[in-house]
């Protein structure tokens, strides 16, 4: 069996540890667990005995990057044979058992494509590149969360200093650097969603309360493996 890791890149706990809790206690062979937290000492839960070591990272900044390239790094060299990458609002909608054969199946790195230009803003972030050797045409946007086989971190890891510099002014970079390495390499990839964005809920006394109940099946529907933005109160069954 393959050997799955989830990468967390979080401020400091995951916000549904016992979702993650229970999930990981489904499964059924080995699997990683990374972390990349902003606050170590505040960390308390599942990642606590997983971190790497900090560095420190800004909001929508290339630092993030390098964080999340420095947990799927720590991945591989575990063991892990596929590395999901994530953030602390992330919870999985289907059992450990179903991504990892999914996952399997599939056979390769696993992107949601995403390249629109509403307001003009792949535009104006392309022109924020310093020195691309590769026109507009070619330059493409990703979901944050994806997932990356261990063949294809390793053929793009040489290009990665060189593609965080390029990228160091762009707004949101971590949208980008991954998937427009893949792009210039010419690596195959998986254009599916990996963690269905939940845009769906409401405030209230000022604190965001998810409503989830119609998103789930959609979720499911697309063969999504988490869903993002999950409070206390999300409710989840597998």
């Amino acid at each position: 069996m393959v050997c799955i890791a989830f990468c967390f890149i979080t401020y400091d706990n995951l916000v549904r540890e016992d979702v993650w809790s229970n999930f990981f206690q489904d499964a059924d062979t080995d699997y990683i667990i990374v972390g990349h937290a902003k606050y170590p000492d505040n960390v308390t839960g599942l990642l606590k005995d997983n971190l790497i070591e900090t560095i420190p990272t800004k909001y929508c900044d290339i630092s993030v990057v390098q964080a999340s390239a420095n947990a799927i790094e720590s991945s591989f060299a575990q063991g892990a044979d596929y590395a999901f990458l994530t953030d602390a609002s992330a919870i999985p909608v289907e059992r450990f058992n179903v991504i990892r054969d999914r996952v399997t199946s599939w056979g390769m790195s696993i992107f949601q494509e995403t390249r629109h230009n509403l307001g003009n803003h792949l535009q104006i972030r392309f022109d924020t590149l310093e020195k691309p050797d590769f026109g507009y045409d070619m330059f493409t946007k990703q979901q944050q969360s994806f997932c990356i086989s261990k063949e294809d971190y390793y053929q793009i890891f040489p290009f990665i200093p060189t593609f965080i510099n390029m990228h160091a002014k762009v707004y949101t970079p971590e949208e980008h650097v991954f998937i427009n390495i893949f792009k210039y390499l010419k690596i195959p990839f998986k254009n599916s969603t990996v963690c269905f964005t939940n845009n769906m809920w409401r405030r209230v006394q000022g604190y965001p309360i998810e409503v989830l109940a119609d998103k789930l099946p959609i979720a499911k529907e697309r063969q999504s493996f988490f869903i993002r933005k999950a409070t206390q109160e999300t409710v989840i069954t597998f």
